[in-house]
């Protein structure tokens, strides 16, 4: 069973962020993941968007198309995961990762660059980013893996908080 709607409302519980939705059957479902897409606005990031929707319909996505309104959302939504574009306007996405791990340092970090260079992975290194993903060579199977792959790390299974299914002989609450 998905939800059927977007996060509809946004909950504090216990100092910990949660995305909240609804099921069809009006049942309410908290999610602990949220991931922010920091890239410029471009077809990539759609795409990105839309593929994280569709397997992982529990992460609430927020979008940034800057550094300054990237550190905003990471300020407000406390992610578990961000998606950073290494060239962003105005700024360096590697410089953004380091402000980012400087304040919160258990989010994890994958820097999307078109190519894969010695220097990225040793300036991703310094910056303590955990994954660079050259974008261009990836597909959405593997950026789902890779989601996947984190999201075990952080313990947050992609039903965790969802009703189980029931059984047509249990009676319905």
């Amino acid at each position: 069973m998905r939800p059927s709607g977007r996060f509809l409302n946004r909950l504090d519980l216990l100092g910990i962020t949660f995305g909240a939705g609804f099921f069809h059957d009006g049942t309410q479902v908290l999610y602990k993941a949220i991931a922010i897409l920091i890239t410029p606005n471009d077809p990539f990031r759609q795409s990105l968007k839309k593929i994280l929707m569709n397997r992982f319909p529990f992460i609430d996505i927020q979008e940034a198309s800057d550094g300054i309104e990237g550190m905003d959302k990471v300020n407000t939504f406390d992610p578990n995961l961000i998606f950073l574009e290494i060239h962003l306007p105005a700024q360096s996405g590697l410089d953004l990762a380091r402000r980012i791990k400087s304040d919160h340092p258990a989010i994890v970090i994958v820097i999307l660059i078109s190519y894969d260079l010695p220097e990225y992975q040793t300036a991703a290194q310094e910056s303590r980013v955990e994954h660079l993903v050259p974008k261009d060579e990836w597909t959405g199977v593997d950026m789902i893996d890779l989601v996947q792959l984190i999201l075990s790390d952080q313990d947050i299974d992609k039903h965790e908080g969802w009703p189980a299914e029931k059984n047509s002989n249990e009676d319905c609450p």
